[in-house]
């Protein structure tokens, strides 16, 4: 309950849920690193305070471009290496991130507002967002109005956006390649 602040970073292990009335905290150049099959839930508040020195990174665990290497053997990150942001309430304020290798079965940054139980939960923010390497959608917008004034997605292996017919997302600038 209340609005508790926390901060995480380094290697996820197992999926890790932001429970609703909790707001969760992420400070520019952290890098969070995701085991096969994993993902991050946002039912409370979520703060990606990146900038464009230092984005905030959320990547597979085998990506050793970035951050710490957390392998044994020298590796690469690749496209499915791990699951995706569900942001599931309205209260996402995410600024200077990127999304790698995601995308392990639905879109690398999944967004379905209409499961927010927060109260003054209303649309979340993605700007200037990169989603790279993704092996499903690049961003899949279900029921929800999320503001993107800045996304771009690069080298997904589906479209780089599926919007389903209850989405009213507001794109101000968007683009894909690859």
């Amino acid at each position: 309950g209340g609005n508790d602040a926390a901060v995480f970073a380094g290697d996820v292990t197992g999926d890790v849920t932001v429970p609703d009335g909790v707001a969760l905290q992420i400070d520019p150049g952290t890098v969070i690193k995701f085991d096969s099959d994993r993902r991050l839930v946002g039912l409370g508040s979520l703060d990606v305070n990146g900038t464009a020195a230092s984005p905030v990174v959320f990547t597979s665990v085998s990506d050793d471009t970035v951050g710490e290497d957390l392998t044994p053997e020298s590796t690469t990150g690749s496209a499915g290496a791990w699951k995706a942001l569900f942001a599931q309430s309205g209260d996402w304020d995410v600024d200077h991130a990127e999304i790698r290798f995601g995308g392990n079965g639905q879109g690398s940054l999944f967004i379905s507002e209409s499961l927010d139980p927060t109260s003054g939960g209303s649309h979340s923010t993605f700007a200037n967002v990169a989603v790279v390497d993704s092996a499903d959608y690049g961003v899949e917008i279900q029921p929800g109005s999320p503001t993107l004034p800045a996304v771009d997605v690069i080298n997904s292996a589906d479209a780089a956006i599926s919007q389903g017919p209850a989405a009213e997302p507001d794109y101000r600038s968007v683009s894909a390649s690859g």
